[in-house]
């Protein structure tokens, strides 16, 4: 059962309120697809938080994508994303964070198309594999 009646703070804007929407999702990792997390959107900022994880460092170790290069399906991938961006308003000039942005490779294609504010971490990535893969 999920718990939709508990105040939630929002560590974007700092308002603690009800959620705007609240969801248990499925585990994204194929040896965890039994697993579900509590999402939950802010109704302030409207963006999107997870309930804390336990031992989160199990789901990340052997972790697919960490392998993936900037190939022509995820350079499609990403100009899907990039326009949805842009539609929301982004601009070149605009700072972004991509956190847990794995190996770093959207960041990496944001610079390639004129995004230089574009940073990323991940705390389960050596931050050197990051920087590698940024220009």
């Amino acid at each position: 059962m999920m718990d939709t009646t508990t105040l939630r703070h929002c560590p974007i804007c700092l308002v603690t309120n009800m959620p705007a929407e609240i969801q248990r999702v499925r585990c994204n990792v194929r040896r965890f697809r039994d697993r579900t997390f509590l999402v939950w959107r802010c109704a302030v900022c409207r963006s999107l938080h997870c309930e804390k994880v336990e031992n989160l460092a199990a789901y990340y170790e052997n972790y697919p994508i960490r392998n993936q290069e900037l190939d022509y399906f995820l350079r499609a991938w990403y100009r899907v994303i990039l326009q949805r961006l842009v539609q929301a308003g982004l601009g070149k000039q605009h700072r972004i964070l991509d956190y847990g942005c794995s190996n770093g490779l959207l960041i990496e294609y944001l610079k390639q198309h004129g995004y230089a504010n574009c940073f990323g971490y991940d705390p389960y990535v050596d931050r050197r594999a990051i920087a590698s893969n940024s220009l």
